[in-house]
C-alpha cells in the first residue's frame, strides 16, 4: 500500500527561528479588526475558538472575509523573508524523492518554492477556491503537496475558525460519498483528493502536535480507524504527550518517540 506523508508546521520551527508565530499573528488580526488590545489568547481558549469569537464580534461577512485576507499577505510577506533559509529545507530531499503524496497543514508554499514546484489545478475535476482538496504543488514531476487547512493563495480557502472546521468535516463526507458513487466521474473526484490520500494510504506523520485546535484532522484519524483499518498510521514525535499517546495507541496507531528534531526530518524517508 502506498504511503502519504502528513507535514505540520513543526519542519518551519525547525528550519527557522523566525517562523512566523501562530499566537502571534492571531493576536495583531485580533487588534487589527477588533480594536481592542489583548496580550495573549486566553488559557482555556483554543486557536478556533479565539478566531470564532472574532468573527462573532465583528458580524459582518465582508470583514470575515478581510480577516482572511490580511492573514494570507502575512504569510506572503513572511514567506519573502525566509528565502536566506529555504537552502536548509535541502534536509528534506530524501522524502520529496520517497513520497508521492505529501499533506501539509501548513497555508504556506515555502517547502514547494524549495524544489521548484509547480501549483497544478485538475479543472477537469470541479475547482473550489473554498476546498482546493484536488489542486497540489507538483515537485520534480512526481511528488504532490495538498494542502488540507488551504493555502495562502486563496484567502477563502483558509480554515481559522470552529464553523471552517466544522464546514470541512461536511465537505469531507460529501467527497466520501462521491467515492461510493457509481458514477465514475464522482469516483475520480474522491481518488484525486486529498481526503483519499489520508483515509485509504498509509500515513506517515510528522511535526504535528494534534492539539485541540485539529478538530478536522482528528475527525479524520477516527474516521480511518473507524471504516479503513486496513490501513497504518505512524506518528513521529520528540515530545512526550501522554493524552496523544493514549489517542493514537487506542485508534491502533503506532508512536515513535526519537530525541532530536534532526533525527525526524532527516530519517522521514525511511519509514516508507
Amino acid at each position: 500500500m502506498s504511503k502519504t506523508l502528513l507535514l505540520g508546521n513543526g519542519i518551519n520551527r525547525y528550519i527557522d527561528e523566525k517562523v512566523l508565530s501562530w499566537d502571534e499573528l492571531l493576536l495583531k488580526t485580533w487588534h487589527k479588526f477588533n480594536g481592542r488590545n489583548i496580550a495573549e489568547i486566553p488559557e482555556a481558549i483554543t486557536h478556533i475558538e479565539f478566531m470564532e469569537l472574532l468573527f462573532h464580534n465583528i458580524n459582518d461577512k465582508k470583514r470575515e472575509s478581510e480577516v482572511k485576507k490580511f492573514i494570507c499577505r502575512e504569510f506572503e510577506v513572511w514567506k519573502n523573508n525566509v528565502k536566506e533559509s529555504n537552502s536548509k529545507y535541502k534536509i528534506l530531499e530524501n522524502i520529496i524523492n520517497k513520497y508521492n503524496n505529501i499533506i501539509t497543514t501548513n497555508y504556506d508554499n515555502v517547502l514547494s518554492d524549495f524544489f521548484q514546484g509547480k501549483f497544478m489545478v485538475n479543472h477537469n475535476l470541479g475547482f473550489s477556491d473554498y476546498y482546493p482538496w484536488r489542486s497540489y504543488d507538483l515537485l520534480n514531476g512526481a511528488t504532490k503537496i495538498f494542502y488540507i487547512h488551504g493555502t495562502y493563495r486563496y484567502s477563502r480557502s483558509i480554515k481559522i475558525s470552529f464553523i471552517d472546521y466544522q464546514r470541512s468535516i461536511a465537505y469531507a463526507n460529501k467527497i466520501i460519498k462521491q467515492g461510493k458513487s457509481k458514477d465514475e466521474k464522482d469516483i475520480q473526484k474522491y481518488k484525486n483528493s486529498l481526503i483519499y490520500l489520508f483515509l485509504e494510504t498509509d500515513l506517515v506523520i510528522a511535526g504535528l502536535k494534534f492539539t485541540h485546535d485539529e478538530l478536522f484532522l482528528r475527525y479524520l484519524l477516527f474516521l480511518k480507524a473507524k471504516d479503513y483499518s486496513n490501513t497504518k498510521v505512524v506518528y513521529i514525535t520528540k515530545s512526550n504527550n501522554t493524552g496523544l499517546d493514549f489517542l493514537m495507541e487506542n485508534l491502533g496507531y503506532s508512536v515513535i518517540k526519537l530525541e532530536k528534531y534532526e533525527d525526524i526530518y532527516k530519517n522521514l524517508h525511511k519509514y516508507i
